[in-house]
């Protein structure tokens, strides 16, 4: 690995750690482009709905129509779930695809009405070529491999292959065995809601997120080179013209003298080709150490500073702060650990250390990629990252929680779409393809062990933020409760099976899992099932006690299973904390932050987040539920009664904070950063 280049900052250390091949070109220098054959964009599980009841229900599909003809694509393909349930949408659909301009490829998902599919789009089963390339789409629900047999065996050989459909085909051995058959090159899917992406064999298996604004709205662009590689990106959508100064921040107090201004900044349509700032003396350039993330080196005097950056068109847009000079560096200090994503165990995700607003930035390092939530042990943080562009370069990384420097660093050659875990030692990481690997917590190479096979391995709406390896007790708990024994990888029993949505919890001897309709009980030194509910989907169950909390909505015994009440709150997104003076707060797509008492249920108050938009799991820290928005911001609010006290906008939507002592630690736009408070 190239060596870290390190910055100096006088509120502590802004480092910005790069990974090898990621440096930064000189500032103000391109990069030449390689020449480019042709582009496509695609979406999956939109889960459309009808206009005449959600007004709104087809306004993120008109935006990616909008961003799809400004980024020059030939066409655009939705990978499944068009309607989801709501059949007049699929007509509402194509008639603003075609009054679009933009051709619109649709592929038949399990939610999608067979009837009313074809009546809306004709054959779920067909192909096409284009430049020289052939496309396969094919209906993953009806299974029709004969027709995908005949299709693939007219094409002429040596043509490269696109294969799309709902389903990956990597559940499907069938469509798997005919695609290494031919020269497939590209298999794109839909269906698991995560970001996933593969070499099975020569074939490049990627799976998108669900795109859903302006909840998770993103799609991915595909270009086809001159030289027949194919390259990847994801792109959130409607990020136009996004400029955020992180450091220093609109209002902050920061120590004077040498320091870092800290930019994000990105478009959803055209690449950002070189951001300037100026402190007073003169505009000068920023390097671009991640996707969203620039930086340079300033003397920090107080006063204003500005920033404008300019796309690949020349169009230019500017942001500008003013802040104050003078305070203290801030410096973190590591408390309780925060070892897992749900914070302990059980996942409450809550601790009893005081992180009190306002926060200051003590150091960032940007690690590139899109960066997962972080956890917090032992005095260091490790995060797992995952490719921007869907390559095969996963790492884990391991920081020190005090100064932000790098520690090690390993590469992962698969797809990472949530937190890592800690026990007795070990990182564990697991991924959507069913793999897990232990590594050394001290060192990170080599790994330690590596499983394979593991079920239930999918991601809810909440995507990436979402947890998916737990761990207690020297155990990790991966995808539907598959035990891992940390040191050596192995199973001490065998799961009961069923599709996870998010981290199982684990306390008393017992673990909850958070399975698709169905929550299962284990004995964790057996495996036993000691109760099922058919209660819960999508979202992490957690223990308080003598209680579990299934799915934010539901407290039942953790002895028997038995309902003890319902939690006064409703709606899809439910996340939820636990305070340790027995408050329990969850937020809601909806989007909307509310507070109950667990001893009786009782709503404590209620907070709009409208403006804001929710980003998924909360945090719970001091007397503060720490909250990220849609919006780029992370903000904090009163646990006594829901009142906005502090925030700040990062750029990128951030994924959720892990505390320790006096810091939050949190990810975004490709960098970790480590927030200190009063």
């Amino acid at each position: 690995m190239a060596a870290p280049r390190l910055l100096k900052t006088s509120l502590c250390l802004l480092l910005l750690l790069l990974a090898a091949g990621r440096l930064p070109a000189a500032c103000g220098e391109s990069q030449p482009a390689p020449e480019r054959r042709f582009r496509f964009l695609a979406l999956a599980d939109p889960h459309f709905r009808d206009r005449t009841k959600y007004p709104q229900g087809l306004d993120g599909f008109k935006a990616f129509l909008e961003q799809s003809k400004a980024l020059g694509a030939d066409f655009a393909v939705i990978l499944g779930d068009v309607c989801g349930e709501d059949p007049p949408a699929l007509a509402q659909a194509r008639k603003i695809a075609d009054q679009s301009g933009v051709k619109v490829h649709f592929v038949r998902g399990n939610h999608d009405n067979a009837e009313q599919f074809k009546a809306a789009f004709g054959d779920a089963c067909y192909s096409f070529d284009h430049q020289g390339w052939h496309f396969a789409n094919f209906d993953s629900i009806s299974g029709q491999a004969a027709w995908l047999k005949a299709d693939l065996e007219r094409v002429p050989a040596g043509t490269p292959i696109v294969f799309w459909q709902h389903y990956s085909p990597s559940h499907n051995p069938g469509v798997r065995a005919l695609l290494d058959k031919h020269n497939a090159a590209l298999a794109l899917s839909g269906d698991q809601h995560g970001h996933r992406h593969g070499m099975n064999g020569k074939l490049r298996d990627v799976n998108l997120p669900v795109f859903r604004p302006p909840v998770d709205g993103g799609f991915a662009v595909v270009d086809v080179l001159a030289d027949g590689r194919i390259a990847l990106a994801w792109r959130p959508l409607g990020s136009a013209k996004s400029l955020t100064i992180v450091h220093p921040a609109e209002g902050a107090e920061v120590a004077g003298g040498a320091g870092t201004v800290v930019v994000n900044a990105f478009d959803s349509c055209r690449e950002v080709a070189k951001v300037e700032f100026d402190d007073g003396s003169g505009w000068k350039p920023m390097a671009k150490p991640t996707d969203w993330t620039w930086t340079a080196p300033a003397e920090l005097r107080g006063g204003k500073v500005q920033v404008r950056a300019t796309d690949s068109a020349g169009e230019v847009w500017t942001a500008a702060s003013t802040y104050r000079a003078g305070a203290a560096a801030p410096v973190v200090k590591p408390g309780a650990d925060w070892p897992v994503w749900g914070g302990t165990p059980d996942n409450r995700r809550s601790t009893s250390d005081k992180v009190a607003p306002p926060l200051r930035v003590a150091w960032c390092a940007a690690v590139g990629g899109r960066v997962n939530p972080p956890v917090v042990a032992g005095g260091k943080v490790y995060v797992t990252t995952a490719s921007q562009d869907f390559e095969e370069n996963s790492a884990v990384i391991c920081l020190d929680a005090a100064t932000g420097k790098e520690l090690w660093r390993a590469r992962v050659n698969c797809s990472i779409n949530c937190a890592p875990a800690v026990t007795s030692g070990v990182v564990g990481v697991f991924d959507q393809f069913g793999r897990a690997c232990g590594f050394d917590a001290r060192t990170g190479a080599p790994p330690l062990w590596r499983a394979e096979g593991i079920s239930g391995a999918y991601f809810g709406p909440v995507g990436p933020e979402t947890g998916m390896i737990s761990a207690a007790a020297g155990v990790f708990y991966a995808g539907d409760s598959h035990p891992l024994d940390a040191k050596t990888g192995q199973r001490p029993w065998k799961s009961p099976g069923g599709r996870a949505m998010s981290a199982s919890a684990a306390s008393g001897g017992r673990v909850v899992d958070a399975g698709y309709n169905l929550v299962n009980c284990l004995n964790a030194k057996d495996g036993a099932v000691l109760w099922s509910n058919k209660g819960g989907a999508y979202h992490a169950n957690m223990i308080v006690g003598d209680l579990a909390i299934l799915c934010g909505k539901t407290v039942v015994n953790l002895a028997d299973g038995q309902a003890v009440r319902a939690l006064p709150f409703s709606g899809d997104g439910v996340e939820g904390a636990a305070s340790p003076d027995g408050r329990f707060v969850v937020g809601n797509s909806g989007p909307w932050l509310v507070a109950a008492a667990l001893a009786d249920g009782k709503p404590l108050w209620r907070t709009d987040l409208d403006k804001v938009g929710f980003a998924g799991p909360l945090t719970v820290a001091g007397e503060h539920v720490w909250v990220c928005g849609r919006d780029g911001s992370l903000r904090a609010y009163a646990l006594k009664d829901g009142k906005e006290a502090w925030s700040l906008k990062l750029g990128p939507p951030p994924a959720a904070p892990a505390a320790s002592g006096n810091a939050l630690f949190v990810s975004a736009g490709g960098c970790v950063y480590a927030l200190v408070g009063n």
